[in-house]
């Protein structure tokens, strides 16, 4: 069995670089607390905004699904697949190192 480094693969390497991202600390006068948003978040929002608006692309078919399955999540009754999970994983990490 072959073992390669998981930096291999785009999405577990995009992970260990954002982790390494270091925010600067602002100086807070007063003892007020600030809150910021930061350029990742706002770009996934807008990102998210932009699917939901989207949405109506999708057949009717499918969005019965996603709601079905997102009651089920809402609910603690999903039961994943671990089969077709670890399938698609593998998949993915064979696609990845082929690219290689």
């Amino acid at each position: 069995m072959r073992i390669d480094p998981t930096i291999k693969i785009p999405q577990i390497a995009a992970y260990q670089n954002s982790k390494a991202k270091k925010t600067e600390k602002i100086p807070v006068s007063g003892g007020v607390d600030v809150a910021s948003v930061s350029e990742d978040a706002k770009s996934f929002s807008r990102i998210l905004s932009e699917l939901r608006e989207n949405e109506t692309i999708r057949s009717p078919k499918e969005l019965e699904r996603i709601r079905e399955i997102t009651s089920l999540v809402n609910r603690g009754a999903y039961q994943a697949d671990s089969r077709a999970i670890a399938d698609r994983i593998l998949s993915a990490y064979a696609a990845a190192d082929e690219d290689i």
